[in-house]
């Protein structure tokens, strides 16, 4: 049975794909996981998905595309911001009382 008292979250964002934008929200992410690189059990990552032309082209086929996105927007990025396995998470997602 699942705790619907849990909350959980995911982040992600697409954009262009920017070498300046990238290195400045690693940047960010460098500063901001300095500040808790002591606690134990996190392990904080940022990640970048690419997403090249050749993916957004296929889009379109069975109906898909919600979002309008196609292989003349060039190729986009994604950053993920992954939920942490570790104890602090887990912690953090206890249930509402």
């Amino acid at each position: 049975m699942t705790n619907l008292s849990l909350r959980q979250t995911y982040w992600t964002f697409t954009t262009k794909n920017d070498q300046t934008l990238m290195a400045d929200i690693l940047t960010i992410f460098q500063s901001e996981v300095a500040n808790v690189k002591d606690a134990v059990g996190i392990l904080p990552a940022c990640i970048y998905g690419p997403v090249p032309t050749t993916m957004t082209s296929q889009f379109t086929k069975n109906g898909g595309n919600a979002l309008g996105i196609t292989a003349a927007d060039g190729p986009l990025v994604s950053k993920y911001n992954p939920p942490s396995p570790s104890e602090v998470a887990r912690n953090i997602h206890k249930p509402i009382n």
